[in-house]
């Protein structure tokens, strides 16, 4: 007996319905090639970080423009920012309004993620843009699941390969099927790829081919229109590509800084927050009716520093439905320790240890990081200030402000090389090379707890020493007589006290030539040099009282530099001209001075004569 399986016979036409299941097969074995995770209502990625009510609307509003307008000049549009900016959030939101909407198609999104294995790398990309291209858009799913029969290793191939056969041409055929398709220049439709955290991608040269792979597609279906919203961090490298590459002149950009004032929208997401808690939690009955105070929620906003993750993530602990919200609060402004070991940052965490962990250069990062801690602990204005001599005192060779770097003796390009990988937790670093400062105002936090921060902790008396090393080098480079060697003498006995007994900085105090840096005071000016020698005198007893074992042979070494500066500055001096008081010196100003003279200064004249 004939058996004919998956045919149809109908007046001798044969129809042969095969085709039909070989092709249900074809999208099977697509479906194994995806990342599920990376769709935008993935289970995944319940609950996936979307925008709090009436929260960034203008940078939404200019999104949905850049859709609307669906211009072919620029079919790229990059929103970027430094890590925790809401960028993801931003693009769930623009996603579910493009699948809401009648009159636009969300073709596909990707939203990469360097924790997720599937999402990490550029593997399933382009086979999960396809298969989501073959329902968005159904007539594309034929000519997708034929490219796959007919090539089933196609995955293997190159990202030009796969996108040419799994998205262009499946693009193409089907345009030629159905001229009426919303994929001409057709203002009514608008066709939309979003792909998120481009910088999750593990590799980022792959970062960069895949934007260049996208131009390619672009360059071969000038008659469609069809929309890239990319986001990711600032990164340098990616900041360059869409400064130079062919992309720039294809795009469009959107950086979420003060601009669109944030600060006012993390604002009014705590405030929602915590109402919805005052109402909702199991706690509520202990939480009082002016919960949290208008204190509380100024410091979360000042720490949050304009990025949404440092205020979600305090919600998130605060909100914890076995515990009393307002305890909870206290740990977070740092008013209670936290209790059983909680750990309130931990989304945080990850997202400062996975930047940490790509920097190339570490020791050289860390001694940065320790200098700014330092800056940002001891210092109202930049800790370069104390190395910049007053408008009147500056010769032709200190014609500008020196900043940060030259504090540290570091070119301007030796900065910005060794902070190159932390772009996305640094705000841009300045023109000129020579300052930066933290993003994220918790990176500070974050990096004083060892607890929290493993290997990358800033220990604080090795961060003095640091210090006090750069201020003994900047004194040993004062050349003649200056108006800075009182202010440099201050703060170097200042991180003394502190400094942890390091091998640099005893070899440096060995070679130190502190008569030299003493004789930098201006021989005319005694208020400067009483107000100096109070700095030598703390610099001497804090060697005397630290932790090398060799203290008293350091603090003899330095003295035995330093006596001679006395013989010099008070040899010369007359009783007329050694009391030089300024006229805006007040009675108990002259009274601490001539102290001073009595008891520190003359003695140690005497010793030395």
């Amino acid at each position: 007996m004939l058996s004919c399986r998956n045919a149809a016979i109908f007046g001798g036409t044969f129809i042969d319905n095969s085709r039909r299941g070989y092709s249900r097969q074809g999208f099977d074995v697509l479906h194994e090639h995806i990342a599920p995770g990376a769709f935008h209502d993935s289970s995944e990625r319940f609950s996936p970080p979307r925008c709090y009510r009436n929260t960034r609307e203008a940078a939404l509003q200019i999104i949905i423009d850049w859709i609307e307008e669906c211009d072919p000049m620029f079919p790229f549009l990059w929103v970027h920012g430094p890590a925790g900016g809401g960028k993801s959030a931003i693009a769930q939101t623009i996603a579910e309004w493009l699948q809401d909407h009648e009159h636009h198609i969300l073709i596909a999104s990707f939203f990469f993620a360097r924790s997720a294995q599937s999402r990490s790398s550029e593997k399933q990309l382009i086979p999960t843009i396809a298969y989501q291209l073959a329902l968005s858009i159904p007539l594309t799913r034929r000519h997708i699941e034929e490219a796959v029969e007919n090539d089933p290793s196609v995955f293997d191939r190159s990202l030009e390969t796969q996108i040419q056969k799994l998205i262009v041409r499946p693009l193409q055929l089907a345009s030629l099927l159905r001229p009426s398709l919303p994929l001409s220049h057709d203002h009514r439709w608008s066709t939309v790829i979003i792909i998120d955290g481009l910088d999750e991608c593990n590799d980022p040269k792959m970062q960069i081919h895949i934007l260049q792979v996208l131009c390619g597609l672009v360059r071969q279906t000038t008659s469609l229109t069809i929309q890239f919203l990319i986001t990711s961090r600032s990164e340098h490298h990616l900041r360059t590509y869409f400064d130079s590459g062919e992309i720039s002149r294809l795009s469009q950009r959107l950086l979420l800084d003060d601009y669109f004032h944030p600060d006012t929208d993390i604002r009014l997401f705590l405030r929602g927050k915590f109402d919805h808690i005052k109402q909702h939690h199991p706690f509520k009955s202990h939480i009082s009716e002016s919960w949290p105070s208008d204190s509380d929620l100024g410091l979360i906003v000042q720490k949050s520093l304009g990025q949404f993750i440092f205020a979600s993530t305090a919600l998130k602990y605060v909100e914890s439905v076995n515990n009393n919200p307002v305890e909870r609060l206290q740990v977070i402004c740092g008013r209670s320790p936290s209790p059983n070991r909680d750990t309130p940052f931990d989304e945080l965490d990850r997202v400062y240890l996975s930047t940490l962990a790509t920097v190339k250069d570490i020791d050289s990062l860390l001694y940065i990081m320790r200098m700014k801690v330092i800056e940002a602990t001891f210092y109202t204005n930049n800790i370069a200030d104390t190395i910049n001599p007053p408008l009147s005192d500056r010769g032709a060779d200190h014609e500008k402000q020196w900043g940060f770097a030259q504090f540290l003796s570091l070119g301007e390009d030796h900065l910005r090389y060794y902070l190159a990988d932390l772009d996305s937790v640094l705000l841009q670093i300045s023109d000129d090379g020579s300052e930066f400062s933290f993003l994220h105002g918790s990176f500070l936090d974050f990096l004083q707890d060892r607890a929290r921060c493993g290997r990358f902790f800033v220990d604080m008396e090795k961060a003095h020493a640091d210090a006090a090393i750069c201020f003994m080098k900047h004194l040993s480079r004062l050349d003649g007589p200056s108006m800075l060697s009182a202010k440099l003498w201050r703060c170097l006995s200042y991180h003394m006290r502190s400094a942890s007994p390091t091998t640099d900085l005893h070899d440096v105090l060995l070679i130190f030539n502190a008569g030299k840096a003493a004789l930098q005071v201006p021989g005319t000016v005694f208020f400067e040099l009483l107000t100096m020698d109070e700095g030598i005198s703390e610099f001497l007893c804090s060697i005397k009282h630290s932790r090398f074992l060799d203290r008293d042979t350091l603090n003899q070494h330095v003295a035995m530099q330093i006596d001679p500066f006395y013989r010099a500055h008070l040899s010369a001096r007359t009783p007329l001209n050694l009391f030089d008081l300024r006229p805006i010196m007040t009675l108990p100003e002259i009274s601490r001075h001539l102290q001073s003279l009595l008891t520190l200064v003359l003695p140690r004249y005497l010793r030395s004569s």
